[in-house]
């Protein structure tokens, strides 16, 4: 692996990684074909795999291993929360299972449809009176402020 990626950086990305897609440490260690002590020791930093066991841990989580030295970790932790936040959700509502895996791209389409139907709801709630309830109406009054999002 490049000796330009200090060891903390490559664990902690990965760690917050694991995480985002829902993996258990020894779940992904098993994915990975490595023993969970093994996984350990390269998520804490104390020690950093080979190139190509680097690379096959960045190709399952779906990481560019040249540019994990300039992810800023801070705000990937608060993407987790949020990710693991919403991925709760959607198992409350049944659209997933639970420890589905689903990928970032997926995960990305699904936040955007609730942002979405959030920003149409939220403009109901604004613009629709309960006498405005008759479909042309609505679409009309929210098509607006949706289209300016």
């Amino acid at each position: 692996m490049d000796k330009s990626i200090p060891k903390t950086q490559f664990g902690m990305v990965v760690r917050e990684r694991i995480a985002q897609y829902g993996y258990k440490e020894y779940e992904f260690a098993k994915l990975v074909n490595l023993n969970k002590s093994t996984l350990s020791r390269y998520l804490s930093g104390e020690s950093i795999p080979d190139y190509i066991t680097a690379l096959n841990i960045c190709r399952k989580l779906n990481l560019d291993i040249n540019t994990i030295d300039t992810i800023d970790i801070n705000e990937m932790k608060e993407d987790t929360q949020k990710i693991i936040d919403l991925r709760h959700e959607f198992e409350k509502l049944g659209v997933i299972k639970e420890g589905q895996d689903l990928s970032q791209k997926q995960l990305d389409l699904l936040r955007g449809l609730i942002i979405t139907n959030k920003t149409m709801f939220q403009a109901i709630d604004t613009l629709v009176t309960a006498d405005d309830l008759h479909l042309a109406t609505v679409i009309s009054k929210i098509s607006k402020p949706i289209k300016n999002d």
